[in-house]
């Protein structure tokens, strides 16, 4: 199998199972995800967060 015969394949699958869809989708979800945890972790724990006096 040649290099340009390898990434004709990947490229075709990568579209075929519309990939970047599905980063795109875990991106926003992630995302959803982080900020609410983040906002939490602010809430509880900010004497732990500024430990610099």
């Amino acid at each position: 199998m040649t290099d340009f015969t390898f990434f004709k394949q990947f490229w075709l699958r990568f579209n075929e199972n519309k990939l970047t869809q599905a980063a795109g989708s875990l991106t926003y979800s992630t995302m959803l995800a982080i900020v609410p945890l983040i906002m939490v972790i602010f809430l509880f724990f900010p004497p732990f967060l500024f430990l610099t006096k």
